[in-house]
């Protein structure tokens, strides 16, 4: 417990609409520590709120108001609770130093209020954020039923970013152990599957060769025949030419005598 440190509203900071102007809250932080302490606040949409001072140092028994401006925006039905507001605090000695072990954080939770002409569409959107937080649901169940989906919900990620309540945050952390081992599980999978791509690649690569060196060499037989029947008729037909040029020589030479 917190015995060196009083915000007030320790709890909620609430706004009521219209959005479309500035709303100003207060945060008060009063040190009731021996020591002097170091604060700052910070919120989870930088972009909507506006915080003056946003840090600095409280002495002893001293205190301090905070400026909390909402700026104006476009409200929707599901920003009602799902901004926060960060105050943080650090004890320093006696030398101004910040004390690591001396650390404390409290979380303001923001309710947006809308005014009455928000009513209408609160109506409208009531049934979209219902059908939303289903389709979450079941997104969510079919990640934890089936570890082995490659789908990993991006909803539970950004819930796990805006909300800093412990138990929450307890629940946050085994959810993003299991799809962490949901990741694991996956690049396994790839790994195995990267090997036998690998080893069907190197048999295809195996297979195209020796393929391709059969082919040549039967291509080199079919020329090696056909030069051989080439020369084998040249001779043929050589020797053919020779004996009839010798027959008919020998013809001659004999009518000659005669």
């Amino acid at each position: 417990m917190n015995n060196w440190i009083s915000i007030s509203p320790d709890r909620t900071l609430s706004f009521q609409g219209p959005f479309d102007q500035p709303r100003k809250k207060y945060v008060n932080i009063q040190n009731i520590s021996p020591m002097p302490i170091k604060f700052k606040i910070t919120s989870t949409d930088p972009e909507k709120y506006s915080i003056h001072p946003s840090e600095g140092e409280i002495s002893t028994s001293n205190k301090v108001d905070v400026v909390v401006e909402l700026l104006p925006f476009e409200y929707r039905w599901e920003d009602e609770e799902s901004h926060r507001i960060q105050v943080t605090a650090f004890q320093t000695g006696n030398k101004n130093e910040i004390r690591d072990e001396s650390h404390f954080d409290q979380i303001l939770k923001v309710i947006l209020k809308p005014g009455s002409g928000a009513s209408s569409s609160r109506d409208k959107l009531s049934k979209k954020k219902g059908i939303k937080r289903e389709q979450k649901d079941e997104h969510k169940e079919y990640i934890m039923d089936y570890p082995g989906s490659p789908i990993l919900s991006s909803s539970i990620s950004d819930h796990m970013l805006r909300e800093k309540d412990p138990e929450v945050l307890k629940r946050n952390l085994v959810t993003a152990d299991r799809e962490l081992e949901t990741v694991r599980l996956h690049r396994d999978m790839l790994k195995k599957v990267y090997r036998k791509a690998d080893r069907a690649r190197s048999d295809i690569d195996e297979s195209r060769t020796t393929y391709i060196k059969r082919t040549v060499k039967d291509r080199l037989k079919t020329i090696y025949a056909i030069q051989v029947f080439t020369l084998t008729f040249l001779l043929v037909f050589i020797s053919f030419c020779m004996s009839e040029f010798l027959m008919n020589y020998v013809v001659i030479r004999d009518f000659q005598r005669r």
